[in-house]
């Protein structure tokens, strides 16, 4: 009796509303040429379902009316319609409510009735009878639903208690509506096994207890799950389980659960999660997982997971061991790898590609590799370099007849470092580097110590475009554990003139000036 009751009340505060949101839409047309009220009302009923209210006892039925109108919307067809007849309307819910207006329906003038018909019966016209003073009665009009009959006596206040009683009736519906939809607290097994039953995807929770995996309509305060929850629409407040946490739409607040948080919507506030975290729309706060971070929008906040964060739009700060990408990022990447378009601050990694930042190639020779191939990825405040180096030496060999023969063998390095290029004039930068080499020596692998170490301070001007042309001093240093058994020395053979030579054990040491110049484009 109760579901039916609630129906019943909810049918009465939606029906109305509902019919006069259709009935607003109708585009009303017609055509009134000396056409009486009670058939234009009639005509107006049956073409365009529109309601009427009124007691034709207090009505000019017979009223001859003249207007039209092309396609135009209700109220203001009806404005048209009764502009300068003796008929006041309003319109209440999806009723048009008439009644007469004093004023004007005393100035009615009555007119003289014409004969029907000229016959031999009638040679001469029929005597005007005598004027009409009084409306003729006819039955009145109930109201749709109600138990009272309504008169001319109608006045503007009362159609504002009216108006004023179905606002409180539909406060009444809406409170009874949310009383239905709402609940302090639920306990659930499974998906639709608990306190809300079947309706458990239409109830907001204040505290939601899931025993393993609970189903909400939205989340206002707490929920707790053994497993995993899941939300419909928003959840605003701590969320917790030992799994998954899936929300629908946006959060407030705090998600923390064991493997993963996942949402549809936006996010403020944070989320905690120990494989990954998901966030679909924007997010405000932070992200904190033991393997990944996914932003597919803007993240006003932090990333900080195990191997990778990801951010489609936005972000302030990403921290990870291996992985990280974002389009603007508004202070710093730290990673093995970094990706962007834009920083802020220069990225910490062992690779950084910004995609508006410094990248050059450069090819160039020093005194002791002859050929070098460099690529440096970054922003000018800090990038990366990437180097390969390449000579060849000749030696001569002594054969087992003594006698003596030349042979090329090839050395080359591989290296990577750090540089950092000021600005010093309008086509004029100030590379300063620093770079270490490993020498594979006059072989295809070096597998014992042959380090190479240089800080280059070379000067780069600007010659057409991106091509540009460098040189400077750079400051080398070596140590090496290459044993010369024909010299019985240890060390390197690639320095020339060294500044410095010292030996210490097997390990010998060297250092000299030298030089760097070459074009980057």
């Amino acid at each position: 009796m109760l579901y039916k009751h609630l129906l019943k009340i909810g049918c009465l505060l939606v029906l109305p509303c509902f019919a006069w949101a259709q009935q607003s839409s109708i585009q009303v047309s017609y055509h009134y040429q000396e056409t009486t009220l009670g058939d234009a009302l009639v005509d107006l009923e049956q073409r365009f379902d529109l309601n009427f209210t009124y007691s034709p006892s207090r009505l000019p039925m017979d009223y001859h009316l003249n207007a039209s109108a092309n396609k135009m919307p209700v109220q203001d067809a009806m404005d048209n319609l009764f502009a300068t007849s003796p008929i006041r309307h309003a319109f209440i819910g999806d009723q048009i409510v008439l009644r007469s207006d004093p004023g004007r329906l005393g100035q009615i003038e009555t007119k003289a009735i014409q004969p029907r018909q000229k016959t031999p019966l009638y040679q001469e016209p029929r005597p005007t009878p005598p004027a009409i003073t009084a409306i003729p009665t006819q039955e009145p009009k109930q109201i749709s639903g109600g138990d009272q009959w309504l008169s001319d006596k109608l006045e503007e206040e009362d159609l504002e208690r009216i108006a004023i009683a179905m606002e409180n009736h539909k406060r009444e519906m809406a409170m009874e509506e949310y009383d239905a939809t709402h609940r302090l607290a639920q306990i659930s097994l499974l998906p639709y096994f608990g306190t809300n039953t079947h309706r458990s995807n239409e109830v907001t929770n204040n505290v939601s207890i899931n025993v393993f995996w609970g189903t909400s309509k939205a989340v206002d305060g707490f929920e707790i799950g053994g497993f995993a929850n899941s939300v419909v629409e928003d959840m605003r407040g701590f969320q917790m389980a030992g799994g998954v946490n899936q929300v629908g739409r946006n959060v407030i607040g705090t998600q923390l659960a064991g493997l993963v948080n996942h949402t549809g919507g936006t996010v403020e506030g944070a989320q905690v999660a120990g494989v990954g975290n998901i966030v679909l729309d924007s997010m405000t706060g932070a992200q904190v997982a033991g393997l990944f971070n996914i932003s597919k929008h803007h993240l006003d906040g932090k990333q900080t997971a195990g191997a990778f964060n990801w951010a489609k739009g936005d972000v302030e700060r990403q921290i990870s061991s291996f992985y990280n990408r974002a389009r603007y990022v508004e202070k710093r990447q730290v990673g093995l790898v970094n990706v962007c378009d834009t920083t802020g601050k220069a990225p910490l990694g062992l690779l950084s590609f910004v995609k508006y930042g410094y990248n050059r190639v450069e090819v160039g020779a020093t005194e002791n590799m002859y050929v070098n191939l460099g690529a440096k990825f970054g922003i000018r405040k800090l990038y990366n370099i990437v180097h390969l180096g390449l000579r060849w030496d000749v030696v001569e060999q002594q054969t087992v007849d003594n006698l003596t023969s030349e042979a090329v063998y090839t050395t080359w390095s591989v290296g990577y470092g750090l540089g950092v290029v000021p600005r010093l004039g309008k086509k004029v930068l100030l590379n300063v580097e620093a770079v270490a080499m490993h020498v594979n020596e006059m072989d295809s692998w070096t597998s014992k110590l042959n380090l190479l170490g240089q800080f280059r301070t070379t000067f780069d001007y600007q010659l057409n475009g991106r091509m540009s042309f460098y040189a400077g001093p750079v400051l080398n240093v070596m140590w090496s554990q290459l044993y010369d058994a024909s010299t019985d020395t240890y060390g390197s053979r690639i320095p020339v003139n060294p500044l410095w030579n010292e030996q210490q054990g097997e390990t010998n040491f060297q250092g000299w000036i030298g030089f760097s110049a070459g074009i980057r484009l």
